[in-house]
């Protein structure tokens, strides 16, 4: 993500040579989008900060809570409803 206003950032495709073949996926993407000033309450862009943290580039630390569902498509249904159940009832 671009760091500063523009007015037009467009989103790149890959060349069709090396590029091409690390990354199909890629290709397929195109578009464009504007980047203009951030609201009130927004932060910025996430970096690294100092060694081992987060912040975000107006120096807020960034704490990422969050959760994964690995191999979800391999879990049985009741699991699956388990898992969604207790997600629903904890807020994180």
């Amino acid at each position: 993500m671009p760091d500063k206003e523009v007015p037009e950032h467009k989103l790149g495709i890959a060349d069709g040579g090396k590029n091409a073949e690390k990354c199909a996926v890629r290709n397929m993407l195109t578009g464009s989008f504007t980047v203009t000033p951030p609201s009130a309450d927004n932060h910025g862009p996430v970096r690294v900060a100092g060694t081992y943290y987060l912040a975000y580039e107006d120096g807020t630390p960034y704490h990422c809570i969050g959760t994964t569902c690995y191999v979800w498509n391999l879990q049985n249904e009741e699991l699956q409803k388990q898992t969604l159940k207790t997600l629903e009832e904890n807020a994180f």
